[in-house]
């Protein structure tokens, strides 16, 4: 089963999701199908993708608040490596069952311009010349075709543009580099199409956004077990970290907000910009979600000079406590308002402190301590 949401949902106006998540590739390295595709290099299984699936999936239903849109239709595919772990009903993510998911979708979508479209994926991509290929289930069933078990995400978004749906967000989380192996044997491929475009006239009309969790040429991170450190952030951002205020002083979370502060959070996760969150082309902003009650903000702490984070305790006013010192700056969660933080030792765990108003999107807070700060 694909659809997760009554039937008689998918004609409403409201968000029609389409969540694929792809872990278990039985060709591929590690993989359990006796008809191996030996030219991917490292490619092989991810548990990610099964959890980040399964933490957007439950967000969307209890999380989302988009005014006038409710979440009408939400359809999941989605495996794992790991034996025994409930597939909660989910459908495989093989190709055809993608390609028949994306029809349904797409029907759902093309029903009303008040709807929201919104897709996601997470597994495993490859760039082949200037095109991303997002691998499905059956990559390399085919050894002489392995392609004709993927597809192309922006020819799929470009496809869309002639449904009614005025709004569409594409979260596409994996990454966008290529092995030696299959960048040696295929100068290029052909990629399946899920749908073809149809000639339209929606481009002045139409919002759409592409957001990819790397750059070209570079790597999607991944936690074992765990959702990916993109749906991590994701989720993160629609709490205050993706947020702007809108004209009525509400705090949003808008396309171009949502990117910057992925980008941050992503970034703060590795500290050395090892990944980069990206828009595709043409990408535009629109609103997708109103934060319910105070933004929680991400707060990075630290002391003036750096140097003193390795000798003294880090505490907010919230209460929360780092009751060790660190050289490494103090990553917490804020609730949005004007907050103190102390940093001090353990005989005068305040003797320096700083005020400042905490708000959307993130903030670095350094604390003097001391002349020579």
């Amino acid at each position: 089963m694909t659809l997760l949401t009554p039937d008689d949902d998918r004609k409403k106006v409201g968000v029609h999701a389409l969540l694929i998540g792809v872990g278990r590739y039985p060709h591929l390295k590690g993989g359990r199908s006796t008809t191996k595709f030996d030219h991917a290099g490292d490619i092989g299984q991810l548990t990610s993708p099964y959890h980040s699936v399964k933490a957007f999936a439950d967000w969307l239903r209890v999380g989302l608040n988009l005014p006038g849109a409710p979440l009408c239709s939400l359809r999941v595919l989605a495996n794992s490596p790991v034996k025994g772990i409930a597939t909660h009903g989910w459908s495989a993510p093989d190709v055809k069952s993608i390609r028949s998911a994306v029809a349904g979708w797409y029907e759902d979508c093309d029903q009303h311009s008040d709807n929201v479209a919104l897709f996601y994926f997470c597994g495993h991509g490859v760039v082949l010349g200037d095109i991303t290929a997002l691998l499905a289930q059956d990559f390399g069933k085919e050894n002489l075709s392995p392609f004709l078990g993927s597809f192309d995400p922006a020819a799929l978004a470009d496809a869309c543009m002639a449904a009614k749906a005025t709004r569409q967000l594409f979260l596409i989380d994996a990454c966008r580099s290529t092995p030696q192996e299959l960048r040696s044997r295929f100068k290029s491929a052909s990629i399946p199409e899920m749908l073809t475009p149809r000639t339209h006239s929606n481009q002045g009309s139409h919002h759409q956004a592409e957001l990819y969790a790397s750059e070209l040429g570079t790597t999607a991170y991944g936690i074992d077990d765990k959702p990916s450190v993109f749906m991590s952030s994701l989720l993160a951002s629609m709490k205050g970290a993706g947020a702007h205020q809108n004209v009525d002083g509400e705090w949003v979370v808008g396309t171009a907000s949502l990117r910057t502060g992925l980008d941050w959070l992503v970034g703060r996760e590795y500290e050395q910009k090892l990944q980069r969150v990206a828009f595709g082309k043409m990408s535009v902003d629109f609103d997708l979600h109103a934060i319910l009650g105070n933004p929680s903000v991400p707060v990075t702490v630290r002391t003036k000079p750096i140097a003193k984070l390795a000798e003294f305790r880090l505490q907010t006013d919230c209460p929360q406590y780092r009751s060790h010192p660190s050289e490494k700056p103090w990553h917490i969660n804020v609730e949005a308002g004007k907050r103190e933080f102390f940093a001090g030792d353990a005989a005068n765990p305040k003797q320096f402190s700083h005020i400042e108003d905490i708000v959307p999107q993130y903030r670095v807070i350094s604390i003097p301590c001391g002349d020579d700060q």
